[in-house]
């Protein structure tokens, strides 16, 4: 029994240090932490409030979607 503990406890310790070393080319991109900007978050808000699908079946929506802020 404890020869499957220090087994477990090794092979922990071993991928946390190795998880801790990763190389910036092995994180993906969606990864990296992302604040939204004030445009984005007024739109995500309009969408929520205002924003209406009216189904499959019809060919009309209304969508508030951020575009370039410049």
């Amino acid at each position: 029994m404890r020869g499957y503990l220090l087994v477990l406890a090794v092979t922990l310790v071993a991928g946390l240090l190795w998880s801790q070393n990763a190389r910036p080319s092995d994180v993906r991109p969606g990864d990296a932490p992302y604040t939204p900007t004030k445009l984005e978050w007024a739109a995500l808000e309009l969408q929520i409030r205002y924003g209406h699908d009216f189904g499959p079946g019809k060919h009309s929506s209304l969508r508030f979607q951020p575009e370039n802020d410049g």
